[in-house]
């Protein structure tokens, strides 16, 4: 898994906590060992595995179970060859693990998938990286722009059109006329194979203020951290999401958090944050109120720290024991 997606660092993050309580051991599936394993843990977008044991496997996503008109927003490319696997792993597995609700009800409402063969287990944070006392944020926008300024940061690939990304510098460039001096910042690097023209649209100025869009490429968690600690706000207005884990890892941070009230978004914040519509018009109003409210910013900061403290990557790893357990006879 590569560590700079988000699928990969959830793989990194609960297979490094399942061993401190199970006995783990990478094997490939189609080998043949001497020991047979009690269960198999297995990627739940790579096709299917067919063991004897039982399988359980992990799927990201599953909005374009619920509406087809989410394939739109993939390249097709991705979009064919991601569906057929996972719609093939998820037929030949004993147990799924999904992040959320919203993706359980992708493959029970969706694919027919009987409700007792999906678990829920939310994904966590790292509090040792993601936490309000990281620093470095400005500084590295200040470096990009050349001057020191507030901002508000988009942290995800840019390019997936899923993210929503245009309709978020729309939103900063009506906020720059209302007179507000934010930047915004776009933390993500490239999915790979983008246009040249596509690249210039996510570095593109606003329209009449030039120096306000600082794209800082893929960067590491410590300085994703410092990023999200010192925004003013942090936005992901995504048309869909199977988890947001930039949200949750923005609230740890103590960033003050709007997203989209699409997806599986609503159940990541609670009530830790702002929901809005994916549009230009009412992702202005809601930063707008973020922004020029300092106590609502301080109430934002409060609450999303308290609700990412209640969501560890522990708290994940023994959900996925207890699937496993279920899966091999033991749960």
């Amino acid at each position: 898994m590569d560590p700079r997606t988000g699928a990969g660092r959830v793989w990194l993050s609960v297979l490094s906590r399942l061993r401190r309580s199970t006995r783990l051991k990478p094997v490939d599936p189609a080998s043949r060992g001497r020991r047979r394993p009690d269960v198999w843990l297995v990627p739940g977008h790579e096709g299917p595995v067919w063991r004897d044991e039982p399988v359980v496997a992990v799927v990201h996503g599953s909005a374009w179970m619920l509406d087809e008109t989410a394939l739109e927003l993939m390249p097709r490319e991705f979009a064919e060859p991601f569906v057929a696997s996972t719609e093939d792993t998820i037929s030949s597995a004993s147990l799924v693990i999904v992040p959320s609700d919203y993706t359980r009800r992708g493959l029970t409402d969706g694919h027919g998938l009987p409700a007792e063969r999906v678990f829920v287990v939310p994904h966590g944070v790292d509090a040792d990286t993601f936490n309000p006392s990281r620093t470095g944020g400005r500084a590295a926008v200040a470096a990009a722009l050349g001057r020191e300024t507030p901002y508000v940061l988009f942290a995800s690939i840019p390019s997936i059109r899923q993210k929503n990304l245009a309709a978020l510098k729309q939103a900063v460039a009506r906020l720059a006329e209302r007179g507000l001096r934010h930047a915004l910042a776009i933390a993500g690097g490239t999915a790979g194979g983008e246009s040249a023209a596509a690249l210039n649209e996510i570095a593109a100025d606003l329209p009449g203020f030039p120096g306000r869009v600082a794209w800082l490429g893929h960067v590491g968690d410590r300085e994703l951290a410092g990023l999200m600690a010192e925004a003013d706000a942090f936005c992901l207005p995504s048309l869909f999401e199977s988890f947001g884990l930039t949200a949750l890892e923005a609230m740890a941070c103590g960033a003050p958090v709007v997203v989209s009230n699409r997806g599986a978004l609503p159940e990541v914040v609670g009530d830790a944050a702002v929901l809005s519509d994916p549009t230009p018009a009412a992702l202005e109003a809601a930063l707008a109120g973020v922004l020029s409210d300092a106590g609502l910013a301080r109430e934002l900061r409060k609450a999303g720290r308290a609700r990412a403290e209640r969501m560890t990557w522990e708290r994940t790893a023994g959900g996925w024991l207890a699937a496993l357990g279920q899966a091999a006879g033991h749960g």
